[in-house]
């Protein structure tokens, strides 16, 4: 009955008293409201809803979304009621819009993100999530940047309930929601707390211990099984990420055996079939030399606490993102979710504990060295605004923050090089006679480069979230105050109007001047400098919630890629999957982590918190002779 009471409305004569059904704001409430019923049901039956649809888009709604800048013929922003977006259903709102069963699904993350941008515009509006909540979703970079424009001093994120319901299970453990969930005076607080993971001093005196972590992956790398066959490398033109499906069709052997020439490589070959489980072993190994304040010997295929630290990081960050949109029902018995996130969240916090001890009995002992060799966890034991307990929770999220994001882009990183022959062969030209230990990391264009085009391509990050605590103007529209708003700045990393060739992994867009090469000339870059608006693209967000471990986490993926690059040769031997393989199909939902409207596909993502590799990475590494 209520549907037919929409219909009875849409089809009213133009005037009904004193309202214009071609008035602004009816109309497109019209477009926003009953739009989305009346296709949903000619989607089910198309032909009985063909021709009544079809009068009624012509005569009363106009379909167009509205622009980013949408203003009302007065020049005023438009009121928030009138934000494109998907109706909510009767009772249930837009609860389960974003679940595998709905028409967004947040696992297929960039796929459902285009497809909403296509249907309803720059600035969407997601109303009734939950019963108390409205989402609203920016695309536009300029949008985003207004977003952060508005912030205050401590900006709100919105925090997971799940983390907050077990951590105030565990009051001896922790008395704060902590930097991740917490907001207000007391997030401040704790970031006021860490001020030296920002400084670049900080970070280089961890520099030379990292370092060794990365010769050690290296070395870790060399322990895979030998195979004594040569290289054939399997590259495309202009290095655009091919369909995998396509690759045999897209090797160039020529391109090939002109960079093997170029190589001095012995032929030995090291394959591995999923390069991301041992980069968390990486990882693991170099924020533990912060966090911990020592190594554990994580690269160690015999380490079996590393593989079990990595198992539990993964549940965690699996058990949040499941969490988001879920009903909360381990408020009233603990859920098979809660309980992988509570034994996951145990463990870790029992590994960091026993570690702090140790660093609590060097700090008495010695503070003067900690000072000098652990910069992060002496400021920690000096402040005395901190008690025990924040001190092992900043540690503890520290530690945790370091493996999964980093691991991953580093991944990437190794997976767009091994597709791009004479881009390897630019980055050994850069870093082959450096000392990652001593060098300052800072004049390596070619390293930094690949760093940023991986981020650009495949970003670790979905968005940025915040809770506006005002009501503000954002693309033309008044938005509520106590509205979550997400900004998805991916989209506008592969906008043509940002970047030339978006899907075109090239290095080349953020080196300002010609490269030197190995006879003194120079090799010009293939593309002219470009800068692109700076919120489309924000691989640690931006703003006072910046991620406090940028430096730090940049500077264990140039290292590695300084030693991967010194040591080997890397091809990819990726294999297509089920959910990688390029699909025929007109549903832009097929694959993962892909859309129809982008050329090219490889290896995409899925959401599980932060955004992972949809299928393994497998990479071949050659070993060098030089």
């Amino acid at each position: 009955m209520a549907l037919r009471l929409r219909h009875v409305r849409l089809l009213v004569p133009s005037k009904i008293g004193t309202i214009s059904v071609r008035s602004l704001d009816f109309k497109t409430k019209l477009a926003s409201d009953s739009y989305g019923l009346l296709k949903t049901k000619r989607d089910k039956c198309p032909q009985k809803f063909q021709k009544r649809l079809s009068c009624t888009e012509n005569n009363f709604i106009d379909t167009k979304p509205m622009s980013s800048t949408a203003k009302s013929n007065d020049g005023k922003a438009l009121p928030y009621e009138i934000i494109p977006g998907p109706p909510p259903l009767p009772v249930v709102g837009n609860m389960f819009i974003f679940s595998k069963f709905g028409e967004f699904p947040l696992q297929q993350f960039w796929d459902s993100m285009s497809r909403m941008r296509e249907r309803y515009g720059a600035v969407v509006r997601v109303a009734r999530v939950k019963p108390d909540l409205d989402m609203v979703w920016l695309f536009q970079p300029e949008d985003i940047r207004m977003l952060y424009k508005d912030e205050d001093t401590c900006p709100i994120r919105p925090p997971f309930d799940l983390l907050l319901t077990y951590r105030n299970t565990r009051p001896l453990l922790f008395t704060s929601p902590g930097l991740i969930n917490g907001n207000g005076q007391e997030w401040k607080r704790l970031r006021l707390a860490i001020p030296s993971l920002l400084k670049l001093p900080s970070v280089a005196a961890y520099r030379e211990r990292q370092a060794s972590v990365s010769s050690a992956l290296a070395e870790t790398i060399k322990t895979y099984p030998a195979l004594d066959t040569k290289s054939k490398f399997q590259s495309s033109q202009k290095n655009t990420v091919s369909l995998k499906s396509e690759r045999p069709n897209l090797t160039s052997v020529e391109t090939s055996s002109m960079f093997q020439k170029k190589q001095n490589v012995c032929g030995k070959s090291h394959d591995i079939p999923d390069v991301l489980q041992l980069l968390f072993r990486y990882t693991l190994e170099a924020v533990g030399v912060v966090a911990l304040g020592r190594f554990q010997g994580c690269l160690s295929a015999t380490n079996t606490n590393a593989s079990k630290i990595i198992a539990a990081n993964d549940d965690f960050l699996n058990s949040l993102g499941k969490s988001i949109f879920a009903l909360p029902l381990y408020k009233v018995w603990p859920t098979h979710n809660y309980v992988k996130l509570r034994d996951a969240h145990d463990y870790i916090s029992s590994v960091v504990e026993a570690s702090f001890q140790d660093l609590e009995s060097d700090f008495r002992d010695s503070p003067s060295k900690m000072k000098s060799e652990q910069p992060f966890v002496w400021a920690l034991m000096t402040n005395e605004s901190l008690s025990r307990q924040d001190r092992l929770l900043l540690l503890t999220e520290v530690f945790m923050g370091g493996i999964d994001a980093t691991a991953s882009t580093l991944a990437f990183c190794l997976y767009f090089l091994s597709r791009s022959p004479h881009w390897q062969e630019k980055l050994h030209r850069e870093v082959r006679d450096i000392d990652g230990g001593t060098h300052n990391l800072q004049d390596l264009p070619v390293a930094r480069g690949v760093l940023k085009e991986s981020y650009r391509l495949r970003p670790s990050p979905s968005g940025v979230a915040r809770v506006l605590q005002r009501d503000t103007v954002i693309g033309g529209y008044i938005v509520n105050k106590g509205v979550l708003v997400q900004g998805i700045p991916f989209l506008a990393a592969r906008d043509p109007e940002q970047f030339a060739n978006p899907d075109v992994f090239n290095p080349a867009r953020w080196i300002r001047t010609d490269l030197p090469k190995k006879d003194g000339s120079y090799d010009p870059i293939p593309h002219p400098f470009q800068t692109p608006h700076p919120f489309a693209m924000l691989p640690f967000s931006h703003g006072v919630r910046m991620c406090p471990g940028r430096r730090l986490a940049e500077q264990e993926l140039i290292l590695a890629l300084i030693q991967l690059s010194q040591s080997f040769v890397m091809e990819d031997l990726t294999q297509p999957t089920i959910s990688g393989q390029h699909s025929t199909s007109s549903d832009p939902r097929a694959g993962s982590g892909k859309h129809h409207n982008f050329q090219e596909t490889g290896i995409g993502q899925v959401l599980r918190l932060n955004m992972m590799p949809d299928s393994p990475i497998a990479i071949r590494f050659i070993e060098r002779d030089d």
